[in-house]
């Protein structure tokens, strides 16, 4: 068991896990000072039962009957046992049992691990690097001269000397493409692009492969799933019920469109932010635009919230938690029930934010049913946006309106014989769920039975709201009322808000700030390189890393900056760079002196995505459908707005397209997602930590779709003449981007031969068996699993 000091110990060692210390500041925290702290406190004079809260060391010490938490073990944890009344002489807080939500706030945290920060590692009165004024550093001179091909090796060789080590050799060719193809379009080289470029593996030909790569569709494909991540983009509110979103495909589109158009950085924030507020006379971009702002509306919401006011309040907060996080690498959310305790923002400060987003309409369309809050409008968009669904023939609608009818019959005949019935028993839920499920279909077409153009985002409300600072984040005790503005501690160039939401001048703001710029270059490093130059997760704030190689990071700002913030050339310079050209093979000295290899002294060698995974397999099986859909794929068995609250399970989308365009359920991923670490869309999730378990074995040699995909990879290779030699090295092309070697072949020989010879029956049919396991056992190994 872990107990609470080694957690404490390994937190302080090796850093916190940012969704762990984002979950204690925004959950944790406010409960633990609202319903515990005035008692078990050492600034509020009262320490019961020897037991103080108000730090790690109080609660790694505990009290009179113990440690309070085990960590990762919320059922033999103290404080739980306390909270959920479980013992007449242990019930806390004394004055009456904590809601049922805060329970399950304090069982994540001690399942995490029961994260609690010491003493804070900045201060507010230490300047913070990141918020700067971006200077181009000048580019330094490593006496290794010769090794360097651009600027990015210079700064790269220059540190490794520093450092005292030196970079492995560079990647085989072989190695180095197929790289360069799953890191840019998240899909592997066919066997034939493979001959070809090892045919001719030049610097030249390398660098008009990496110009093709970034001009195709998969381009947008791959670098738009890394920007979902951030985006917490998911098709379902999750929550206490999960209905379903089903136009946010429309803001999925939009970022792979982004990105494979290079749209400028400053545009890419200001369109999410503020696209709406963006003067465009093209129906088309002004379309485009309000589909953009989807990025304020696809988060999480608890739509049986009963008080309009907290849904609000609940609401702004994660629009300000995704904003300042997935822009500016900052958690100003954590601002909410006190002034921020790292970083220069204060709770006025956050209050303001707060009145900007709920001077804001935002549009995700759900229907009013079992959720307190009424249905949230869309926004409608000009008939050149694509439908996204069928339309319907004038007897669909019809029947439709029939059910429609016969549902609100039976609901006031119920109210007419039981009137609360109506609300409160489960026959008459059900009725006005299928009522409101058959009217949401409806709601989809016009009378006519065409599409209606509809989208998630945000628009500014006819009125603007002022927010009161509430004490302790709680809306039951309001104080002085905050008016709508910006963070006046974080540098940039903030206008003053003189009219509308304060969104555009929110979204200028952002565009602006070196720490945007410093979050971007950030972000693109360590999705090619495998670490960011900003380590350990995505916090650009005083409880976040120091940069590893400040001068190469501004370097980069200020290079991504003077190109008009293009991704495409930021990345275009980074994978012809030596640096990036490096095989990942460790080096004594280097793991001596660089452990982490923070100075790039080798490629850091990762496991693909879940999505990638995914996409590879139905690649070298043949099976990829890379035309993307029209619309969701979201399973919508009654067609609404909403998908009626449900269990949604682990399923399988039965799709070959691409992993981008599959359905993204809130707690109800596919298991080949959640298997290998897919992000959770509960959450702004800018780098992924891929975990290895056993279950992830089990799922490479044994599910259905793992045996499909090698079979149909089998009949391919047996398909074509040749000999055995032949066979096998074109199965290891296809799967590895390699040829096979010489011991490889033999084996796989050997392997064939004995398989078919044990099997026995039809030669053909043990052939096919045999090719398929060797290509399943092939699909298995690291050669496949791992960027190269």
């Amino acid at each position: 068991m872990f107990t609470l000091a080694s957690m404490l110990a390994m937190a302080t060692a090796l850093g916190a896990d940012e969704p762990a210390s984002r979950h204690f500041e925004t959950k944790v925290r406010p409960l633990l000072a609202s319903k515990c702290l005035s008692c078990h406190s050492a600034k509020a004079g009262k320490i019961k039962g020897g037991l103080d809260l108000s730090s790690a060391e109080g609660l790694k010490k505990g009290g009179a009957n113990g440690p309070a938490v085990n960590a990762r073990d919320p059922d033999g944890s103290l404080i739980m046992k306390a909270v959920r009344h479980l013992d007449d002489n242990l019930k806390m807080p004394p004055s009456g049992k904590l809601a049922d939500e805060a329970i399950r706030e304090l069982e994540q945290w001690i399942r995490q691990g029961a994260f609690y920060p010491q003493n804070p590692p900045g201060s507010k009165a230490e300047p913070l690097w990141s918020i700067a004024a971006l200077a181009r550093p000048p580019v330094p001179k490593p006496q290794d001269a010769d090794w360097a091909w651009s600027d990015i090796d210079r700064f790269v060789r220059a540190s490794q000397e520093k450092a005292g080590v030196r970079p492995v050799a560079d990647a085989t060719p072989e190695r180095l493409f197929r790289r360069l193809f799953l890191d840019l379009t998240g899909l592997p080289p066919s066997p034939s692009e493979v001959e070809a470029f090892l045919g001719n593996p030049t610097r030249e030909a390398y660098a008009r492969e990496v110009d093709r790569l970034l001009a195709s569709q998969a381009f947008g494909e791959k670098w738009g799933r890394h920007w979902l991540d951030v985006a917490r983009f998911a098709e379902t509110t999750g929550k206490q019920v999960n209905f379903s979103y089903p136009h946010a495909w429309r803001y999925r589109n939009w970022v792979i469109d982004a990105f494979n158009s290079d749209m400028p950085h400053a545009e890419f924030v200001t369109r999410q932010l503020a696209g709406d507020l963006v003067e465009e006379t093209d129906p088309k971009f002004r379309d485009a635009n309000r589909v953009a702002t989807g990025f304020l509306a696809v988060g999480a919401k608890a739509l049986n919230e009963r008080n309009a006011t907290q849904f609000a309040m609940d609401m702004a907060d994660e629009q300000i938690d995704a904003t300042t996080q997935a822009f500016l690498g900052l958690t100003i959310a954590c601002a909410r029930c006190h002034d921020h305790k790292h970083d220069p923002v204060s709770q006025a400060e956050y209050t303001a934010l707060a009145a900007i987003f709920r001077s804001t309409d935002t549009c995700y369309g759900t229907i009013r049913v079992v959720q307190a809050q009424h249905p949230s409008r869309l926004l409608w968009l000009s008939e050149s946006s694509p439908p996204g669904r069928e339309p319907l023939s004038a007897g669909e609608i019809e029947s439709l309106k029939n059910r429609s009818r016969s549902f609100s019959e039976e609901i006031e005949n119920l109210r007419k014989s039981d009137p609360a019935a109506v609300f409160n028993s489960l026959r008459g839920v059900r009725l006005r769920l299928q009522q409101g499920v058959v009217q949401g279909r409806l709601e989809l077409y016009h009378d006519n039975g065409e599409p209606k153009r509809m989208a998630m985002g945000v628009k500014d409300r006819f009125f603007q709201v002022d927010v009161p600072i509430y004490e302790r984040g709680e809306i039951e005790h309001p104080g002085e009322t905050v008016k709508r503005g910006l963070p006046s501690q974080l540098g940039g160039s903030p206008e003053p808000i003189s009219k509308g939401s304060g969104r555009l001048e929110l979204a200028r703001w952002i565009a602006g700030h070196p720490l945007s710029a410093r979050v971007a270059v950030n972000r693109i490093w360590q999705r090619l390189m495998g670490r960011g130059l900003v380590p350990g997760g995505d916090n650009f704030g005083s409880a976040g890393n120091p940069p590893t190689n400040p001068g190469l990071l501004d370097w980069l700002a200020s290079e991504f900056l003077a190109r008009g913030g293009s991704t495409k050339s930021l990345i275009r310079q980074i994978v012809t760079s030596r640096a990036y050209q490096l095989g990942h093979e460790a080096d004594p000295l280097g793991m001596d002196k660089d452990p982490e290899n923070a100075t790039s002294w080798r490629h850091e060698r990762r496991r693909l995505d879940a999505e990638v995974l995914r996409d590879c397999l139905l690649a070298v099986s043949g099976s990829l459908d890379r035309n993307p859909p029209a619309g969701t794929l979201l399973p919508q068995p009654s067609e609404g707005p909403a998908m009626p609250p449900m269990a949604f399970g682990q399923g399988e989308i039965q799709t070959r397209k691409r992993s981008i365009y599959l359905p993204v359920i809130r707690d109800g991923a596919p298991e080949s997602l959640a298997l290998f670490d897919g992000a959770d869309p509960n959450l702004v999730v800018p780098e992924r930590h891929p975990t290895t378990t056993p279950a992830q074995g089990l799922f490479l040699l044994n599910n259905p779709e793992m045996t499909r995909c090698s079979e149909a990879l089998a009949r391919k290779v047996l398909e074509e003449p040749g000999t055995e030699a032949e066979r096998v090295n074109r199965l290891a092309m296809a799967v590895w981007g390699r040829p096979a070697r010489p011991r490889e072949t033999e084996s796989a020989i050997a392997f064939l031969e004995a398989f078919v010879l044990k099997r026995g029956g039809l030669p053909s049919r043990a052939r096919v068996e045999a090719y398929s396991a060797l290509a399943q056992a092939q699909l298995a190994s690291a050669d496949f699993l791992f960027v190269p």
